[in-house]
């Protein structure tokens, strides 16, 4: 069994059984037996839909939420960026340890492949947005820069005892014409 923590420091043990199993197929007609079921495969669905895997932990951790009176929103509110990764990391483990202690270490070579493709997928478009949007950003930085500087110019700031010569003349001091 693994768990995670999340924001509020509550402890979440996921655990997958046949029950656990059960509720995800019945209330979310997904089926974590066939993990590489549908166009995109369910392994990969689960680790770029933040939401889906939430949905899962959901039903997962069901029992628990229900001894602790939480509703989803609740439950999903406490978990963020970091409590997310861990939460996903456990889940992964827990579906691993699933599939070897049923002598299926095929399906666990399948998760850990899958998920590396994935994974370098994602550092591959990562390094392409990057190296797209440097450029733009660097000519966007340049050009604020640039307004900035010629604001300040504009203001003819001096030191001690030295008047702006950009600023109106007072009311006072103008002839009525």
């Amino acid at each position: 069994m693994r768990a995670f923590k999340d924001s509020a420091g509550r402890e979440w043990e996921i655990s997958i059984t046949v029950s656990s199993l059960r509720r995800v197929r019945d209330n979310l007609k997904i089926d974590l037996l066939d993990p590489m079921s549908g166009e995109s495969p369910l392994l990969t669905q689960l680790f770029l839909d933040v939401i889906l895997l939430g949905d899962v932990l959901y039903w997962l951790c069901y029992p628990q939420i229900q001894s602790r009176d939480l509703n989803p929103d609740s439950f999903g509110e406490k978990i963020g960026g970091g409590e997310g990764r861990l939460a996903y990391e456990a889940f992964f483990e827990e579906l691993k340890d699933f599939f070897r202690l049923r002598g299926r270490s095929e399906l666990v070579r399948v998760i850990d492949a899958n998920l590396g493709m994935v994974r370098k997928g994602i550092e591959a478009a990562s390094r392409m947005m990057e190296s797209r949007l440097e450029p733009e950003i660097d000519r966007l930085l340049a050009e604020a820069v640039a307004k900035m500087e010629g604001d300040l110019s504009a203001l003819s700031i001096g030191g001690p005892g030295t008047t702006s010569t950009n600023s109106p003349a007072s009311s006072e001091s103008t002839p009525p014409r």
